[in-house]
């Protein structure tokens, strides 16, 4: 038997997948950071479709304030904190 999520057991859902979300863990490096965000540009070129930057947000850990200012300012993203929430639903 399938379990369900509790928000979920009156309509049975037992999935719920977004195709337009997506969480990227890297290396808080310059060269690192910048073959990401040209992989993003890359993307927004091909598809037409690019990142909400005031939905978006960067979550840092083990960053000294130098390296959170770089990655802040080569990004365009702001910082977020942990824990975040996801499609929080109430």
């Amino acid at each position: 038997m399938l379990q369900t999520h509790p928000h979920c057991k009156e309509n049975k859902m037992t999935h719920l997948i977004f195709a337009d979300d997506l969480i990227v863990f890297s290396a808080p490096e310059t060269r690192t950071l910048a073959y990401l965000m040209e992989a993003f540009d890359k993307f927004s070129n091909s598809t037409g479709l690019e990142a909400n930057k005031g939905k978006s947000q960067i979550v840092m850990r083990g960053c000294n304030d130098q390296q959170r200012r770089q990655i802040l300012e080569q990004t365009g993203y702001e910082e977020g904190k942990l824990p975040f929430r996801y499609l929080w639903y109430q």
